[in-house]
This record gives C-alpha cells, sequence and structure tokens, in this order.
C-alpha cells in the first residue's frame, strides 16, 4: 500500500489506484515474460496506472514555471536528509507536496528515472 500511497494524496484514492492495478495485472497476466522478476513487472504496471490516473485528473499544471532542469540544477546532495527522517514522516511530506510535484519526486527519486523520461511520460519541458 506504500507504493500507492506515494502516488496519491489520501489512502482513498491510494486504494482506487491498488484495486486498478490488481485488476489490470490479472487481466495482462497471460503477457508476463519470465525473463525479468514478476515484481519489477507488476511494479511497472503500478506505476502505469498511477500515472494514468494522474493524467485522467489533469492536475499536472504545464506551464514554464514547473522546469525539470531548474530542479537538477538546484539538488543539493551535501545533506542526506532521507537518512535523518522516519519512512511515515517522509510519506506524509511527500503526500504534502503538490499533486505535480509528487509526481516528479516519486518518478525521480523512488523510480529512477532521468529527467528526460519524467519530462516525456508528463508532457512538460
Amino acid at each position: 500500500m506504500v507504493v500507492y500511497l506515494r502516488y496519491a494524496p489520501n489512502s482513498a484514492e491510494a486504494q482506487g489506484i491498488l484495486q486498478e492495478s490488481f485488476i489490470k495485472i490479472y487481466e495482462k497476466l497471460n503477457t508476463f515474460r519470465t525473463e525479468g522478476p514478476f515484481e519489477g513487472w507488476m511494479h511497472r504496471i503500478t506505476v502505469n496506472i498511477a500515472l494514468g490516473d494522474f493524467r485522467k485528473k489533469q492536475r499536472l499544471p504545464i506551464n514554464s514555471t514547473l522546469n525539470l532542469k531548474d530542479a537538477e540544477d538546484k539538488k543539493d546532495t551535501s545533506t542526506d536528509i532521507f537518512s535523518q527522517v522516519a519512512h511515515q514522516d517522509l510519506l506524509r511530506l511527500v503526500q504534502e507536496l503538490s499533486p505535480a510535484y509528487r509526481m516528479i519526486f516519486n518518478l525521480f527519486i523512488i523510480e529512477g528515472y532521468k529527467h528526460y523520461e519524467i519530462s516525456k511520460m508528463l508532457n512538460i519541458s
């Protein structure tokens, strides 16, 4: 459930993403190729469901102030704040981000996508 809470602003929406993910996983089970881990395949479907839900709700402000290049330039690596924050505190802080920044944070920090990949996924600069 924690994966879903990272993408959703509250528990109810996270449960919706969870349910939709399980349905999609079940429907697509016959397409799973045993070349990679099943967990990774399920995770990819879950992220795609969260992205689709996000796009459907059109909560992403598309403007010049949401620039991933600026965020990358300002990234401070001198302090590892994540080691100082409890898991539940971090989850709460992520949920307090605006929907657009929460999605970008999750895709970059948690999922490991590069900024140009995120910009293509979300159709932003």
